[in-house]
């Protein structure tokens, strides 16, 4: 991977895009870099014709749009006032013992927060880009009721949260061609959101990574991931759309968060040292670290934070909602980095 979040980025890409279903929604922890797009050739790929009465149809007149642009305007440095980010409640019995491997690289002293419109999607303008016709499932979590088909497709109406997983024996999405490579795949899940009026979140280059080589009798698949960044501040972005893409011709996968932004402004950022000070004493936005099974200290737990990054969240507060600068600590082994509020006080 090439350019990443700001700092030590976490080993692995922290996947929050729909961990608004009962948990706070993280909008991005995510490495963005240059695509392995002349990494595997045509020979990983098995392609095979469309089947047919099995899948929807490729998108043929395009759908009206569902995304609003985006307004990427700086106001006032701290024209929000003062913002009081929430904190999750901490692990009851367990102390967090913190050691940091090594510090991370210097951080900037102010970044924008983004002020996010809640504007109500209908789940079944969405269900229709897939072909299903069927009357949703309301589930009802801490953040409000969301639509769920059998079929494996997930909306948040008032968050513009969608996804889409496709399960055995269920008809997935056509795409207007096969892909071989990832270039194709790329390219052709473009195609795919852009027909279905989910707008491509910037003009930023997608990364694409092979899941699969597609060897036996598995298809290769490729994850495209295509960040969204303020024009003038790429280097953290402040959320993603990926897309699973087999290539038997079919979107398997889809992920997608994209509230409108509705301009922003500077904020000053505290040290990271002051916000590991937080996470030591167990004050986390979104709190870290993989429970064991037993302890070398009761009520204790060791971690060993491995990476310190910047990255951006979702926060509600009482003057709206907004993309929040965070400090991520990664333990650098798989699991989800705890975040830390990087606002100063």
């Amino acid at each position: 991977m090439g350019t990443q979040a700001l700092g030590e980025a976490p080993s692995r890409r922290y996947r929050p895009l729909l961990a608004g279903i009962g948990a706070p929604l993280l909008l991005l922890v995510a490495v963005v870099g240059v695509a392995h797009l002349g990494r595997h050739d045509a020979s990983d790929a098995r392609t095979a014709p469309a089947p047919t009465g099995t899948a929807p149809q490729a998108i043929g007149t395009p759908f009206p749009s569902l995304v609003e642009p985006d307004d990427f305007t700086l106001h006032n440095p701290q024209a929000y006032g003062r913002i009081d980010v929430p904190q999750a409640a901490p692990q009851p019995g367990i102390t967090l013992d913190i050691a940091l491997q090594r510090p991370p690289a210097s951080m900037p002293a102010a970044m924008p927060v983004w002020q996010l419109v809640r504007r109500y999607v209908d789940p079944r303008d969405v269900a229709e880009r897939w072909g299903f016709g069927n009357a949703p499932d309301t589930l009802t979590t801490s953040r409000g009721s969301l639509a769920q088909w059998p079929q494996g497709l997930v909306v948040d109406p008032t968050r513009f949260a969608i996804s889409w997983d496709a399960a055995p024996g269920i008809p997935s999405p056509r795409l207007d061609s096969v892909p071989r490579t990832g270039a194709d795949a790329a390219h052709v899940a473009a195609q795919w959101l852009t027909a279905a009026g989910l707008a491509l979140p910037s003009d930023a280059p997608a990364t694409v990574h092979q899941t699969s080589r597609g060897l036996g009798a598995a298809y290769a698949e490729w994850l495209v991931t295509w960040p969204r960044a303020a024009p003038d501040q790429p280097a953290v972005p402040i959320d993603e759309t990926q897309a699973r893409v087999s290539s038997d011709g079919t979107l398997r996968a889809l992920d997608l968060h994209h509230p409108q932004i509705d301009g922003g402004a500077l904020y000053p950022l505290r040290p990271w040292q002051d916000a590991l000070a937080d996470a030591r004493a167990g004050r986390w936005f979104a709190q870290c670290c993989m429970p064991l099974p037993e302890f070398a200290t009761p009520g204790t737990l060791q971690v060993r934070i491995t990476g310190v990054s910047l990255v951006y969240a979702e926060v509600d507060t009482t003057q709206g909602t907004f993309a929040v600068p965070m400090y991520a600590f990664s333990e650098g082994d798989g699991t989800a980095p705890g975040l830390v509020s990087a606002l100063a006080p």
